[in-house]
């Protein structure tokens, strides 16, 4: 099954707080037997650019930079 995975933050296993590792056993559980695709975001939170670039190599990952977005809502 193809599942698109949308989440608010970035998945990290050593994140802070209960969602980053929810999310990123979530993910690791869906990719055991189903083709997922993430779209996810990051912030200024320690770890989450990290946990992104880890991410990002991913063809499946698609990783916004919440800064970048902000950016682009002022400018439009």
């Amino acid at each position: 099954m193809r599942i698109l995975l949308v989440t608010s933050m970035v998945p990290d296993p050593a994140g802070i707080g209960a969602m980053p590792k929810l999310v990123a056993a979530q993910l690791e559980g869906l990719r055991e037997h189903h083709q997922v695709t993430l779209v996810s975001t990051f912030g200024e939170d320690p770890g989450q650019a990290e946990a992104a670039a880890i991410l990002a190599s991913d063809p499946d990952a698609f990783i916004l930079d919440r800064a970048v977005v902000e950016l682009l809502r002022d400018i439009v």
